[in-house]
């Protein structure tokens, strides 16, 4: 299943808001406040309604709080959502959500709202969402081949934050619908993704037993750990230590040399990666392992449609890792509908336009999704900065306008000017004189000086 849309009305601090988003890739960007997670959190309560329908699985759904709060103080009196997606089998799923601020507002009051809009074709409720849920309901208690889509949410408190000390309580058996258990609560946690890795450990030694093959890989765990390996280069062999009980991973050391770390010893970049990786594959092997139609049998489960929001992608990395993030992410998982937000000029730089939204206003205050006009994908990240994220790269330092006077100076061949001598001695004490720009106003010196001789 991929998201092709999604329509906002009075959504928090959307009035309205119509988004398109990529088969593979949507990167959201704004300014800190205007409603990038608000989006996600959007696109999470449409497919809540996907996880009700499933047998032991818990959705959401909108709150009071979700409704536009008005000038005047005053909420809103309604709310509306929709959202059209394309299934694995190219079939499309329209189905909206609505909340009333009270009993007063009705249905026509909503329709007289909406009439001339994007939203006067999309008031059609859940009845499509909950079709298709059925059908998978009804082929899985048949025992009939079927595909189940995976949705996954990860907010920004989705590191690793603490190791899990006993196994009391640790489940033995999944099943398929166990995949999409709190797959849509942001603030994730290791423990699901724990348990059913030290489980299928437990199935994997057993095997080796009975094969007389200690060499045996259990297909599932492999799915995982070549995911793991993909997107943290260095890192191999996660694994579940018994006494005491821990996760660990071996790293390879710059002296060829190979250290076991425990998830507690790793950076909280590696940790957000590695919870999202190993969730994110976790629950897509466990849901599509087993009977499947026939155009999906044996395919890689990491192969298969899937759909992760991600909030902050760039969350704890070093900029060289920002570099890298988006494309590992895709590489590994090469059907999964990424959707995004980041600060980041270093993720943009490795995205194209066209998948970029920019969140703001149009010349008539309406809220919109732009894509940018500047180039991104490969350009550096300064450049990024300043004609995509409209920041100046030179940051509002005291110095910054002495540096712009001393640039006129220079520019206007004043350089030879007291002032100029006295901006140039003070700016080499503060910013150093290697600073790039002061040296590029010393090479337009020389040249200057150069071409009066």
């Amino acid at each position: 299943m991929k998201l092709k849309n999604l329509y906002l009305k009075n959504f928090r601090c959307f009035d309205e808001l119509t988004l398109d988003f990529g088969k593979r890739l949507t990167v959201i960007i704004a300014e800190n406040g205007a409603g990038k997670t608000a989006i996600l959190d959007a696109i999470s309560l449409g497919f809540a309604r996907y996880l009700t329908k499933i047998p032991g699985v818990k959705g959401h759904a909108s709150k009071e709080t979700d409704l536009r709060v008005l000038e005047d103080e005053r909420k809103a009196p309604f709310m509306l959502l929709a959202w059209k997606a394309c299934t694995h089998d190219a079939r499309e799923i329209i189905w909206s959500s609505e909340r009333k601020r009270d009993a007063s507002i009705n249905a026509a009051a909503i329709r007289q709202h909406v009439d001339g809009t994007p939203f006067a074709s999309l008031l059609c409720g859940v009845k499509a969402m909950d079709e298709f849920a059925l059908e998978i309901i009804q082929a899985e208690s048949e025992a009939q081949p079927f595909f189940l889509p995976v949705i996954a949410y990860y907010g920004t408190n989705r590191a690793i934050r603490e190791e899990v000390q006993r196994r009391r309580g640790f489940r033995r058996n999944f099943s398929r619908f166990d995949a999409l258990h709190g797959a849509l609560e942001p603030d994730s946690r290791f423990r699901a993704a724990f348990e059913w890795f030290n489980a299928l450990e437990d199935e994997e030694r057993r095997e080796r037993e009975t094969r007389r093959d200690f060499d045996y890989r259990h297909p599932a765990l492999e799915v995982v750990r070549n995911a793991i390996g993909r997107v943290l280069p260095g890192h191999k062999n996660p694994r579940t230590e018994i006494r005491p009980l821990r996760f660990v991973i071996d790293k390879a050391m710059p002296d060829g040399s190979t250290s076991t770390l425990r998830i507690t010893q790793l950076s909280d970049g590696y940790r957000v990666v590695l919870g999202l990786v190993m969730d994110l594959a976790r629950r897509m092997v466990e849901a599509n392992t087993g009977r499947l139609p026939a155009a999906l049998k044996n395919t890689n489960p990491l192969d298969l449609p899937a759909i992760a929001l991600i909030d902050e992608v760039d969350l704890h990395l070093h900029p060289r890792w920002q570099q890298r993030i988006v494309t590992d992410l895709m590489q590994t998982f090469t059907n999964t509908q990424f959707i995004l937000t980041t600060h980041s000029p270093q993720v943009l730089s490795t995205v194209k336009r066209e998948n970029v939204r920019i969140i703001g206003r149009d010349n008539e205050d309406k809220m919109i999704a732009a894509r940018p006009i500047a180039a991104t994908y490969g350009e550096p990240s300064g450049d990024v900065l300043h004609s995509v994220m409209m920041v100046d790269p030179q940051p509002p330092v005291a110095e910054k306008n002495d540096l712009q006077r001393l640039t006129e100076l220079v520019d206007q061949g004043r350089f030879q000017d007291e002032e100029a001598q006295i901006l140039m001695a003070a700016l080499q004490q503060a910013l150093g004189e290697t600073h790039p720009q002061l040296l590029r106003l010393q090479r337009s010196i020389e040249r200057q000086k150069r071409l009066q001789s």
